[in-house]
């Protein structure tokens, strides 16, 4: 049962991918990631070389949890925007999953704690500082995967409003998710995410971590 809702999770990913790629065709990168990749590949040898021929040590230290950690000069530019809008849904990113067949509900929510657990981002909150700037602290309350029986007629409207909820990234998370349970065998999964934590990127990474831990 886990591993046929996790070849579906899986397959679910690779269709999020295929959307990205013409019919019957190779996927294809946009000029920007051919730049990337290279300006990547470059970089990568002049590490290596200078780690070769120099004495620096390239260790890369962990910056202690404890501490107030800096924002990236993209989630300051958000982190802005919400203190003119605080709570506004404009950033909301939700994600869905239909499930139909088989979900053992208690080992997907142990899933989903132990994908927190990997992820520090999904337990970070934003605060001000005396100056005023934001930082992030390490501490908010951890979100758990929430159950929540409804029918087909009800999904539509608890959707909408699962999505449209805005956060508070003084206090976080800034992720939900919700498992609305229809049927034994009819599931929907909604994570809704503020972009401030959630890019393009992410929905695939979430799935395959999430894939990963419900099937272990």
């Amino acid at each position: 049962e886990r591993r046929l809702a996790a070849r579906r999770l899986h397959a679910w990913g690779q269709a999020a991918d295929d959307l990205r790629q013409p019919e019957g065709g190779a996927p294809q990168p946009s000029s920007d990631a051919y730049g990337a990749v290279a300006a990547l590949g470059g970089m990568t040898a002049l590490v290596g070389q200078r780690r070769a021929t120099g004495g620096e040590d390239w260790t890369i230290p962990v910056v202690p949890r404890h501490e107030h950690l800096p924002l990236s000069v993209n989630q300051e530019q958000l982190w802005y925007i919400e203190q003119l809008a605080p709570g506004t849904a404009l950033y909301n990113i939700p994600t869905d999953l239909r499930y139909s067949g088989p979900l053992n509900r208690e080992v997907l929510q142990q899933a989903f704690a132990d994908l927190v657990q990997r992820h520090e981002i999904m337990r970070i909150r934003m605060v001000a500082d005396d100056n005023g700037r934001p930082r992030i602290l390490v501490d908010a309350p951890r979100p758990g995967l929430r159950i929540v029986p409804t029918t087909p007629d009800e999904l539509p409207r608890l959707l909408e409003a699962e999505a449209t909820k805005g956060f508070d990234l003084a206090t976080g998370p800034m992720v939900r998710a919700t498992l609305f349970a229809m049927g034994e065998d009819d599931h929907f999964l909604l994570c809704t995410w503020h972009h401030i934590i959630f890019d393009g990127w992410a929905p695939r990474l979430f799935l395959r971590d999430l894939t990963e831990f419900y099937t272990a």
